[in-house]
């Protein structure tokens, strides 16, 4: 004979459960599109309201013999160069037109020169998608006035600093040249007989930008110790580690360190120069 099998009594509870699952589900993935319609929506608005000028692209060149990065002159208004008082301040830049992506760039030249040019340079690592816009453009990109505070190292007085290291990797050599070349109160001065170290991580000596300056008039002319690290060639370090392995400060309380650089790096730095007795009044950043 047939069994009837009896019916479960939970099942329409079941039925509710899934169908009030399935209904979270649905609602949390629209809220989902609410929310990054808004973000999108609240990031056009920020960059409507942000002040764009045009800077026009007079010479592009690789900066190194081999990687991705870009050494971008930019010709501007002489009021962009009002702004610009200080090594180690930045700009936004994007590709000409409303809502494109974009990129927060130190600005490689200093000050002094700007001023007197009426230009500005930048570089510029390509494989994101606000750099490749930038660099792949028509010759004519939109930038903001140059933004932060800079490096303020005029904050220390020159008889307080006898000895500045610089730390930096990658495209954070811009600000630093920057630094090394003003001629005005926010400069290094590095001819004022500081003892000038720089340490310089990069993926190797091909990838290097920069290459005159630093092994040329930096080291001959105006006496830095310049101290490349590559991670990817020879002893294969990080600025880091190589710097752990140096002689140290010789009187942190006549030091200054400048730093500019990834999150971990900045802090393994920070925490040497720490110990080396270096106030943290006295490690100056850009951002």
């Amino acid at each position: 004979s047939l069994s009837i099998l009896p019916r479960n009594p939970n099942g329409r509870e079941v039925k509710r459960r899934v169908k009030r699952t399935v209904g979270l589900a649905m609602a949390t993935m629209a809220m989902s599109r609410v929310f990054r319609a808004r973000r999108t929506t609240l990031r056009v608005r920020a960059q409507s309201q942000t002040q764009w000028k045009e800077a026009v692209i007079t010479h592009k060149a690789p900066a190194a013999k081999k990687g991705s990065v870009q050494a971008l002159k930019l010709r501007v208004e002489p009021s962009w160069c009002e702004a610009y008082r200080a090594a180690g301040q930045y700009v936004q830049a994007r590709a000409t037109g409303e809502g494109n992506p974009i990129a927060y760039l130190a600005v490689a030249s200093p000050p002094s020169l700007s001023k007197s040019t009426s230009a500005f340079e930048l570089l510029v690592k390509g494989g994101g998608e606000a750099a490749d816009a930038i660099l792949e453009g028509n010759g004519v990109i939109e930038v903001t006035d140059p933004l932060g505070k800079g490096f303020r190292l005029e904050m220390l007085e020159p008889e307080d600093v006898e000895e500045v290291i610089l730390f930096c990797t990658g495209t954070g050599l811009a600000p630093i040249r920057s630094l090394v070349e003003e001629q005005g109160p926010t400069g290094l001065h590095p001819e004022q007989k500081r003892r000038v170290q720089l340490w310089y991580g990069v993926q190797s000596e091909k990838h290097l930008p920069y290459e005159e300056l630093l092994l040329g008039s930096w080291a001959k002319d105006l006496g830095v110790d310049v101290n490349l690290v590559y991670s990817q060639q020879g002893d294969q370090e990080y600025v880091q580690q190589a710097f752990r392995k140096a002689k140290g400060l010789e009187n942190p309380a006549k030091a200054c360190a400048v730093i500019v650089g990834q999150k971990d790096m900045t802090m393994d730095i920070k925490s040497m120069l720490a110990e080396q007795g270096l106030s943290d009044d006295r490690m100056l950043s850009n951002f």
